[in-house]
C-alpha cells in the first residue's frame, strides 16, 4: 500500500501536476468567450487582479493545509480541528461528483480526435455531427477508454503515475496549442470583417471598461476561482505530497501563471480561426461551453478543408484531451487518497473501486446526453452535477479553507509551521492578511451574486432551488458522516462488530480444519 508520505520526485513534477489539474475545459470553452464578451483587455486586467487577490491566495491556503498534515483532505482539515473533518469529507464528495461527468466530456474529445483521422464526414458536414456522435455507442466506448486511461495513471502512484504523465502531457499540451495557433494565424481569411486581424481585435483589441461593467467584474472573479481547481480538494491532496524544498508561494504563482497562459492562448486559437473561416458574429458572441468545442470549432476546421482541417482538428482535440485528462487524474486522486489511507486499501483497489462507481454513474450521464434524456428536476445530469459542485459547494469549501488557515490555525502558528517545513516565502504576511479578509469576502460576493443571477426568471428561476437543495443534501451527508466518525460509541460498536466478524471467521476456519 502506498503511504501518504509519498512525494513528488521534483518541484517541477509538482508544479506540472498542479498546473495540469488547474488547466481544464474552463480555460478552453469559457475564458476566451468571457474576454470577447466583456471588454477584451479590460476583462483580462480584472481577471489577472482576481487571480492574485483570490485564486493564488486560496491555492496557497489549500496547499498549506495539505502540506502541514501530509495526509488526505479529511485528515488535513481534522488536524486543524476534528470537527472540520466534514469539510474534508465534502472535499471528497465534490471531486467524486465532478469526475462522473468530466470523464464523459473527455471521452467526447477523444472521440473527436479519432474522428478527424478516420471519418471524412466530420470535415465535409459538421452540422449536427455532435448530436449524432453523443447518441451513438461509440461515445460510450470513448468514455470508458478515457476513464480507464485515467485510472491506469492514478494506479501508477504519485511519481510513476501522476508525475510521469504530467511531465509528458503538459509540454505536449503547450506544443499542440502553439502549433494550432501558428496555423490559424496564417489563414487567409474570407474577406472584409472575416480575417485573423478581425478575430484578434474582437478578442484582445478592445479595452472597454464600460463594456466590462459589474457583470464582467463578477465573471472575472468567478473565472479566476473556478479555473484553478480550487475548493475541490485537489490542491490539498497535491500539497500533502510536496517535499521540504517546495516554496508554496512561488509554486502557487507559477501554477496560476501557467493556467492563465493556456487560457489566453486558447483564445488566440479560437477567435481568429472563427473569424477567418467566416463564422457569423452571433455564433462568435455565443461561443461558450460544449457548443464551442464540438460544434463551432468543428465548423472552423471544416472550412479549412480536408487535409489541413483534419490535421489541425486532430491536434486541437488532442490538446483538449490532455487538458481534460490531467484534471480528471487529480479529481480521482483526491478520492483514492482518502480511501487508501482511511481504510488501508491498496492504491489499485481504492482507485478501481471508486473508478468503477464513477464509471457507472458516468454511464448514465453519457446516455442521458445522447440516447435518452435523463433529467433531474428539469436539468440534465451533467448540468445538475456541474451546478451543484461548481456554483454552490466549491466556493463554500474555499471560503472555509481561508477561515481555517486564518482563524483556526492562526497566523502565528502558520508562520512557525511554514518555517519548519522550509516553505516560508516572501509576502506571506500579505498573503495571510488577504486570507483573513479580502479573499473570503470576494468568494462570498461571487457565490451570493451567482445565486441571485441563477434565481432570476430569465435564468433558471425557482427551479434553481433544486440545485441549492441538492448541494444542501451533500453538505448534510458530509456533516453526519463526520459525526459518526467522531462518535466514540459508534466507533466502539463498529470495532466490536469487526472483531466479532473476524473471530467468527477464525472459528469457522478452525472447525473446517479439524473436520
Amino acid at each position: 500500500m502506498e503511504k501518504a508520505k509519498s512525494t513528488f520526485g521534483s518541484k517541477l513534477g509538482f508544479i506540472l501536476a498542479a498546473a495540469g489539474s488547474a488547466i481544464g475545459l474552463g480555460n478552453i470553452w469559457r475564458f476566451p468567450y468571457l474576454v470577447g464578451r466583456y471588454g477584451g483587455g479590460a476583462f483580462v486586467l480584472v481577471y489577472l487582479l482576481s487571480v492574485l487577490l483570490l485564486g493564488s491566495v486560496v491555492m496557497v491556503a489549500e496547499m498549506y493545509i495539505g502540506r502541514r498534515a501530509k495526509s488526505n483532505i479529511v485528515e488535513s482539515y481534522g488536524k486543524a480541528n476534528k470537527w472540520l473533518k466534514w469539510l474534508g469529507l465534502l472535499g471528497v464528495i465534490v471531486p467524486f461528483v465532478i469526475s462522473t461527468y468530466y470523464a464523459v466530456i473527455g471521452g467526447w474529445a477523444s472521440g473527436y480526435a479519432v474522428e478527424y483521422i478516420i471519418n471524412p464526414v466530420l470535415i465535409k458536414n459538421p452540422e449536427g455531427f455532435f448530436g449524432s456522435f453523443i447518441s451513438s455507442p461509440i461515445a460510450i466506448v470513448f468514455f470508458i477508454l478515457f476513464l480507464f486511461a485515467t485510472l491506469l495513471i492514478v494506479c501508477g502512484g504519485i511519481q510513476k503515475g501522476i508525475e510521469k504523465a504530467s511531465k509528458f502531457m503538459m509540454p505536449a499540451l503547450f506544443l499542440l496549442l502553439l502549433v494550432v495557433i501558428v496555423y490559424v494565424m496564417c489563414l487567409p481569411g474570407k474577406g472584409e470583417g472575416h480575417t485573423v486581424v478581425d478575430g484578434l481585435k474582437f478578442y484582445m483589441g478592445q479595452f472597454d471598461f464600460a463594456k466590462l461593467g459589474w457583470d464582467g467584474v463578477l465573471a472575472a472573479m468567478g473565472q479566476s476561482f473556478y479555473s484553478l481547481s480550487l475548493g475541490m480538494g485537489v490542491m490539498v491532496s497535491y500539497g500533502s505530497y510536496t517535499g521540504k524544498d517546495t516554496n508554496l508561494g512561488k509554486s502557487a504563482l507559477t501554477v496560476c501563471a501557467l493556467d492563465t497562459l493556456v487560457a489566453l492562448l486558447a483564445g488566440f486559437a479560437i477567435f481568429p480561426g472563427m473569424f477567418a473561416t467566416g463564422a457569423s458574429l452571433e455564433t462568435i458572441k455565443n461561443a461558450a461551453g460544449p457548443g464551442l468545442l464540438f460544434d463551432a470549432m468543428a465548423k472552423v476546421f471544416s472550412n479549412m478543408g480536408s487535409g489541413a482541417g483534419n490535421i489541425v482538428g486532430f491536434m486541437f482535440f488532442t490538446f483538449v484531451i490532455f487538458a481534460a485528462l490531467t484534471s480528471l487524474i487529480s479529481l480521482v486522486e483526491v478520492v483514492s487518497q482518502y480511501t487508501l489511507e482511511k481504510y488501508n486499501w491498496s492504491r489499485t483497489k481504492a482507485t478501481c473501486v471508486f473508478g468503477g462507481i464513477i464509471g457507472l454513474i458516468g454511464l448514465f450521464v453519457c446516455i442521458g446526453m445522447g440516447w435518452r434524456e435523463y433529467s433531474i428536476f428539469g436539468f440534465s445530469l451533467l448540468d445538475y452535477f456541474d451546478m451543484v459542485t461548481n456554483q454552490i459547494l466549491m466556493p463554500i469549501i474555499a471560503f472555509a479553507g481561508c477561515l481555517t488557515v486564518g482563524y483556526v490555525i492562526k497566523p502565528k502558528n502558520v508562520y512557525k509551521e511554514l518555517a519548519e517545513m522550509g516553505s516560508s516565502f516572501k509576502g506571506q504576511k500579505l498573503w495571510m492578511a488577504l486570507t483573513m479578509s479580502v479573499t473570503p469576502v470576494l468568494l462570498m460576493v461571487v457565490w451570493v451574486m451567482g445565486l441571485v443571477d441563477n434565481f432570476k426568471p430569465e435564468a433558471f428561476g425557482a427551479s434553481y432551488g433544486w440545485v441549492v437543495g441538492g448541494a444542501a443534501v451533500l453538505m448534510v451527508i458530509a456533516f453526519v458522516w463526520n459525526l459518526l466518525l467522531e462518535n466514540t460509541k459508534f466507533q466502539t460498536w463498529k470495532q466490536n462488530k469487526k472483531l466479532a466478524s473476524e473471530a467468527a471467521v477464525e472459528e469457522y476456519t478452525e472447525e473446517e480444519s479439524n473436520n
